[in-house]
């Protein structure tokens, strides 16, 4: 890019107390709210399940094992994902408890972090030197919807988020030895923070070193040393437990499932459909790639030489990275972050260096609109909905209506959205995913299920029709006319029914106080 990168700019643009003091108040604000509604949205879902329960087996001494995964049984080391999101989630639930707040708050620190070295990589690279627009691009980030999407699931993707924030803060300092160390270290626990960071990290980098003409080669040639180290080391972990088949197995079921459609389309059209559906459904990309369009036609207007500008960065980012995850795997809103992340940082460093005249006036007012457009859909729609579905939301009632109907005694099965007080009382919690992954024994020994009322079909057709109903969850009217406003994995509220089987009555007849 036009503006010098690394050591040499770590002096560039210096951040005022007050300046400071915002950014701050920002991430007080953004934890505090998040922290406040962490319990009511989304409702407790697939994926949070899924990287939370190793994480609770582990903290409570039954191993980093799973009965929530497919294809691994459950006295099995956990190798149907990576590992360090839910192996660091095990010692932050010994702290903090075991609950939709307490699992979902982690995402909350790491995203505060990972805003906080954006915004001190923006500062001593020099490529934005305005604080009003640092500070504007690192709320818009914050807020926007795929960013909100990734902290507020539980999922493990805020954690790669951190740590590519930490691999561009550690391109800034200006100890050689310091800078390569960062490289390293965080190279090698970009795979076990998740594989897609691997591919990211190869498109931004390839971006990045055209953009820099090789100054950041030896950085990146460091950066990829330690992907390497932590792909073997990730290997030899899985292989000496005995589980790396598994490991393989997902790989290969998530590489296949792009062309196991029941369309009969090559790869490359699906991979073209799923790139230009996700920006399409992707309002942060939608908005974002329009803006930069218009920047990069502001500053062709004034400056000639800017074929390697921060907003031809911020174009490439935005459409290669979506791209590149399309081509080699998928391109969910979970990932969006990988393009919208980069136009977002382009966006404010173009702007912020467009010449002052009568055309940067009015591309500073157009991206200060689509900034607020960009984050008013994310979280505050978020708020908006959960705070009037506040009651329907509430989590207190699920937990309330497992402990007056389940025992310890009982080995259950539960639906997503029963998980966390069928963990914490229950004998055995197996969720509907790892069925297929369950001995006989196993499955003869269940005796309740808790399930969602609107699947009870399926959850007879898979585990029989010897069961009676004893207890159904009541919940508030939803508010239909917010459904166009809800994220897609986010359900209305809970609607549980617990079942046991015939003939076998509930051990403990005492109803709990």
């Amino acid at each position: 890019m036009t503006r010098r990168s690394g050591s040499a700019a770590c002096d560039r643009s210096a951040s005022s107390p007050k300046e400071i003091a915002i950014l701050a108040t920002i991430l007080f604000a953004f934890l505090v709210v998040n922290l406040l509604t962490a319990s009511r949205s989304p409702v407790v879902w697939r994926d949070e399940v899924f990287f939370a329960d190793p994480a609770i087996n582990l903290a409570t001494g039954h191993g980093f094992t799973s009965t929530a995964w497919p294809d691994q049984h459950s006295d099995e080391f956990f190798a149907e994902n990576v590992p360090l999101y839910s192996f660091i989630l095990s010692f932050w639930i010994r702290a903090f408890g075991i609950g939709p707040t307490s699992v979902r708050s982690i995402s909350y620190f790491y995203m505060a972090g990972a805003a906080l070295m954006i915004w001190l990589g923006l500062a001593r690279t020099g490529l934005v030197k305005s604080s009003f627009w640092r500070l504007a691009a690192i709320t818009t980030i914050l807020l926007s919807y795929e960013v909100t999407f990734c902290y507020r699931s539980a999922r493990y993707d805020a954690l790669g988020i951190l740590f590519l924030s930490i691999l561009f803060v550690g391109f800034t300092i200006p100890a050689r030895w310091a800078r390569f160390a960062v490289a390293l270290i965080f190279g090698s626990l970009l795979p076990l923070a998740g594989l897609q960071l691997v591919i990211f990290a190869g498109v931004i980098s390839a971006i990045i070193g055209w953009f820099l003409r090789g100054r950041s080669l030896q950085y990146m040639a460091l950066l990829f040393v330690g992907i390497f180290v932590g792909m073997g080391t990730l290997g030899l972990v899985y292989w000496h437990k005995g589980v790396l088949v598994p490991f393989l197995k997902m790989l290969l079921r998530l590489s296949s499932s792009r062309t196991t459609s029941h369309f009969a389309v090559s790869t490359a059209i699906i991979a073209k459909l799923s790139l230009w559906t996700g920006i399409l459904c992707s309002p942060t990309l939608l908005v974002g790639l329009t803006l930069i369009v218009g920047l990069l036609w502001a500053q062709r207007r004034t400056d000639r030489r800017s074929w390697r500008s921060p907003a031809l960065f911020g174009l490439a980012g935005g459409m290669l990275a979506p791209l590149g995850m399309s081509v080699v795997y998928d391109f969910p809103v979970y990932y969006v972050w990988m393009g919208s992340i980069p136009l977002i940082l382009m966006a404010a460093a173009t702007v912020d260096g467009l010449q002052r005249n009568q055309l940067a006036r009015s591309a500073a007012w157009a991206t200060a609109a689509a900034m607020t457009l960009i984050a008013a859909l994310g979280l505050p729609l978020r708020l908006l909905v959960t705070l009037v579905e506040w009651q329907r939301r509430d989590y207190a009632p699920v937990q309330w209506f497992v402990m007056q109907n389940v025992d310890a005694e009982d080995h259950v099965a539960a639906d997503f959205a029963a998980y966390y007080p069928v963990k914490l009382l229950a004998a055995d919690c197996y969720l509907p995913t790892h069925f297929s992954a369950m001995s006989d024994a196993e499955k003869a020994k269940i005796n309740v299920l808790v399930f969602d009322t609107a699947n009870i079909e399926g959850v007879f057709s898979t585990y029989g029709n010897h069961w009676v109903a004893t207890a159904t969850m009541a919940n508030p009217p939803s508010q239909p006319f917010l459904g166009f406003m809800r994220y897609s994995s986010d359900q209305t509220g809970y609607h549980l029914t617990v079942f046991r089987r015939s003939g076998l009555p509930r051990r403990s007849a005492a109803v709990r106080q």
